[in-house]
């Protein structure tokens, strides 16, 4: 049920007790600002002396709800009044706003700017947090205000922020908001010597950290390898920024000894790593 139903203005008219001769209508008491919650009812009084000549109102600004300055007048005539006001304020939980930042995609070393805002009475505190209670580029794990900058961002500031609404009432309000940052490949090998008889399989290994994720490639000798009898590439994708890239070395011969290369590429650079097979 809305709370404009259970708003009620109650007016209070005091006569004198002697009448010798019709008197100045006064507003001897209204109401002092009066602060509720949605869904709770108030009284408003307004306290009015010698005015049992005339009529005696309330009105109201208009407004989308019940907060708000309400008006108790005495009208002396149709261009005359006293008047006296008392503004109503509703408490509201936080509402993050439309136009605060829902995701953003920026090139590592670029400066970045996440911006939220919040309706709702009292005025809501913002605050930020990272995914998991990560640090934030800003240093610590809460930073508090509207805008949250990030002077030089990296690859490590990717991922999950937290814009936080808070005013009292109710249980705030939370917004996730998606941190891209696109970067060049880094290549790392784990075991960049291998040994391996003739005749038996290897399998060569590369890691790769890029975003967007990258094209990969194996080399040998400067010529690009491909799947066939003596060679088997395979990707494994396990975040979108990581990839693992093996090569496995089929049956090997004593040719397919030597260095291999894996290559990444993305519009922002490219990256590579070397393999020494051995027998």
């Amino acid at each position: 049920m809305e709370f404009k139903n259970y708003v009620y203005l109650t007016l209070l008219l005091c006569f004198s007790s002697i009448v010798t001769a019709q008197r100045t209508p006064t507003i001897s008491h209204i109401t002092q600002e009066q602060i509720r919650d949605i869904g709770s009812q108030v009284d408003l009084d307004c306290s009015v002396h010698y005015a049992q000549d005339f009529p005696v109102i309330w009105i109201k600004d208009i407004q989308e709800n019940d907060a708000g300055w309400y008006q108790c007048q005495v009208l002396m005539s149709v261009s005359n009044k006293i008047t006296a006001e008392v503004e109503l304020q509703v408490r509201r939980p936080p509402i993050i706003s439309d136009n605060s930042t829902r995701s953003i995609v920026a090139n590592e070393g670029e400066s970045v700017q996440m911006e939220c805002y919040a309706g709702g009475f009292p005025p809501p505190k913002i605050s930020w947090r990272r995914e998991n209670n990560a640090i934030l580029p800003t240093g610590g794990s809460i930073y508090r205000g509207n805008i949250l900058k990030i002077a030089t961002v990296h690859k490590e500031d990717r991922g999950t922020y937290y814009c936080v609404a808070e005013n009292g009432v109710g249980k705030g309000a939370r917004r996730n908001i998606n941190l891209e940052v696109e970067f060049a490949p880094v290549v790392t090998v784990p075991r960049p010597r291998l040994a391996q008889a003739l005749q038996y399989d290897m399998d060569l290994e590369c890691h790769v950290e890029a975003y967007p994720p990258p094209a990969i490639t194996w080399l040998k000798d400067e010529i690009q390898l491909s799947n066939n009898q003596h060679y088997r590439i395979s990707h494994f994708a396990t975040a979108d920024e990581f990839t693992d890239t093996t090569i496995r070395v089929i049956t090997i011969e004593k040719r397919q000894y030597g260095l291999f290369k894996c290559k990444a590429q993305n519009k922002l650079g490219t990256d590579e790593g070397q393999v020494e097979l051995v027998g």
